[in-house]
């Protein structure tokens, strides 16, 4: 017979065994139950913020927090802090909250109240929902902004910059052939592009013409629209973003 000996060092966690023992989640479930309750009570949760201390992306964190959701281990509530920003309070539990004894017993006295439930809930982290409100106003603005630059892309760049479809298929049409050759523009790069378009036209119709122009000679950036340049061909009215 086997022998395992356990050699606990410092820096140990104590917590129940009954969420190792359900056999109702999985084992990436139980894992990531097992290091959010081994967490400070006041660590700021947050999804990114356990994508950084753990081997899987995303989508698996998401899908194992999606799991504990759904088996009572994990309660988030969503939260509006002063300026209007929204965040998650993390309510984590060592058993599922549907099967403590508070929502059973204490919770069908007359006198119990809401507030008294939500003080009274035997969770890891007593004050949680202070800390968790502390630290939403404390919320780091190199963080928060570095959230909303990666949420925007060239694509949307260039719906900000014009509500003229053929302007936009055109633009789309320039970010095309970049990729082509290999020289795909970053969200900065489409910025400066369109501004210096603002440089060289006005109206739409002639900045359709110029990025036909950057299209049909396979330019980086864009150029004064020119009749004739040096002997190529001259652009059709339909390049230049005429309809007819």
């Amino acid at each position: 017979m086997a022998v395992i000996r356990v050699n606990n060092t410092k820096g140990f966690t104590v917590m129940s065994n009954y969420h190792f023992q359900d056999k109702e989640i999985s084992l990436k479930a139980k894992g990531l139950l097992g290091l959010m309750l081994s967490l400070p009570s006041n660590w700021d949760y947050s999804v990114n913020g356990l994508v950084a201390i753990v081997k899987e992306n995303k989508a698996a964190v998401q899908t194992a927090l999606k799991e504990l959701e759904e088996h009572k281990y994990l309660k988030r509530t969503r939260v509006q802090d002063e300026t209007g920003r929204f965040d998650y309070i993390y309510d984590i539990y060592e058993k599922p909250y549907d099967k403590l004894p508070w929502t059973e017993n204490q919770c069908t006295d007359i006198q119990c109240t809401e507030v008294q439930c939500t003080e009274n809930q035997p969770q890891i982290n007593t004050n949680k929902q202070i800390t968790n409100k502390q630290n939403t106003k404390e919320l780091n603005t190199n963080e928060y902004k570095e959230k909303n630059i990666k949420k925007e892309s060239v694509n949307s760049v260039i719906s900000e910059y014009t509500e003229n479809k053929d302007l936009q298929d055109a633009l789309h049409g320039f970010v095309e052939m970049r990729n082509k050759a290999r020289k795909p523009l970053t969200v900065r790069a489409m910025k400066l592009s369109l501004n210096k378009l603002n440089e060289l036209a006005l109206d739409d119709v002639t900045k359709i013409a110029i990025v036909n122009q950057s299209i049909v000679h396979s330019w980086s950036t864009f150029y004064k629209l020119q009749n004739n340049n040096g002997g190529q061909r001259q652009l059709t009215r339909k390049e230049m973003g005429y309809a007819f």
